[in-house]
């Protein structure tokens, strides 16, 4: 997965883009380490109902990226 997230990466940053934002769920500890691999800074932490017809609250790790 780190090398197919690399490769977007380095594309939209191909593409001119400066800045990227990505957010995972918090309890997802893969997905945090391969954003974090890739050189995302955690920004914060929201908590967030899961859907409209869903009243769960999960939390999400928001992320940002200066390319």
């Amino acid at each position: 997965m780190s090398e197919a997230f690399k490769a977007v990466i380095d594309y939209l940053r191909s593409q001119g883009f400066k800045r990227l934002f990505i957010t995972a769920q918090k309890e997802n500890i893969g997905s945090n380490r391969v954003i974090q691999k890739q050189g995302f800074k955690f920004v914060e932490t929201v908590e967030t109902r899961q859907g409209e017809n869903k009243p769960n609250i999960i939390s999400k790790n928001n992320y940002i990226l200066d390319l």
